[in-house]
């Protein structure tokens, strides 16, 4: 079940972030984005909520489970690389709106 429950959070961590990510183009083209179906206007800061709470029950899970072998990296991924991506995602975002 702790399994199941991390990686349903993960996936819904990133089909968030990229909602997030794809958000200007999708509403421009008229595409189905969880952001707009939620009626959100462009927002980060209530954006990243979303994301916090999605990924603080991914690791939630995550502790609960029984590893010893590569539990290092997927500490690294699980408390550093997603949110190295977000950020990503957000400056690119940022990026697009300065164009």
């Amino acid at each position: 079940d702790d399994l199941y429950q991390m990686g349903f959070h993960l996936g819904r961590f990133i089909y968030l972030l990229d909602g997030a990510g794809d958000y200007r183009k999708d509403k421009k083209q008229g595409k189905y984005n969880p952001f707009i179906a939620m009626g959100m206007e462009e927002n980060w800061p209530r954006w990243e909520q979303y994301l916090v709470l999605a990924m603080a029950s991914c690791t939630e899970a995550f502790e609960r489970l029984p590893l010893v072998q590569d539990k290092a990296i997927l500490d690294n991924i699980l408390y550093s690389g997603v949110w190295c991506n977000l950020t990503r995602k957000r400056k690119e975002g940022q990026d697009e709106r300065s164009v």
